[in-house]
């Protein structure tokens, strides 16, 4: 395995990824001892998004999850940049409940990369981010142009 730290607006992202591709994205649980070994390319789209340099990912995954979850992720992935589906949206497309939709997205190992903060509730509204809300509400509000929400 192999290791990035990458200063956000929002917090430091942990990189996690091995030879077969990116296995994880997240805001929380950074072993110190591993920040120097870097995933160059995926700290600097990461740089490159938070920049507005860039609105999608080019990154090999390989999130471990269940069949479903890897569905829900993909599918997820899909949802372009500045858009939002509800989770009853992505479970018409994809199959599934929306509770389920919205339990595999809260499992989402790459957080950002796999933008699972582009998922709101039925009414449109910000509903459950692992990461917390003010972070779903800041995301949102970056892809939609807006400056610093918090």
């Amino acid at each position: 395995m192999r290791f990035a730290r990458v200063d956000t607006p929002i917090g430091e992202l942990l990189v996690v990824g091995d030879a077969a591709g990116l296995v994880r994205v997240t805001f929380e649980g950074t072993p110190e001892d591993h920040w120097k070994v870097g995933l160059a390319t995926a700290a600097r789209q990461l740089d490159d998004w938070f920049a507005r340099r860039r609105t999608d990912f080019d990154l090999r995954l390989a999130a471990m999850g269940t069949p479903f979850q890897r569905k829900v992720w993909k599918a997820i992935s899909a949802i372009p940049y500045g858009q939002t589906r509800s989770y009853g949206e992505l479970s018409a497309q994809i199959g599934g409940s929306p509770r389920a939709v919205g339990a595999a997205a809260g499992a989402n190992p790459l957080l950002v990369v796999v933008p699972c903060h582009r998922l709101v509730g039925a009414d449109g509204g910000r509903v459950a981010y692992a990461a917390g809300l003010h972070r779903k509400e800041w995301l949102l509000g970056h892809e939609a142009g807006q400056g610093s929400l918090l």
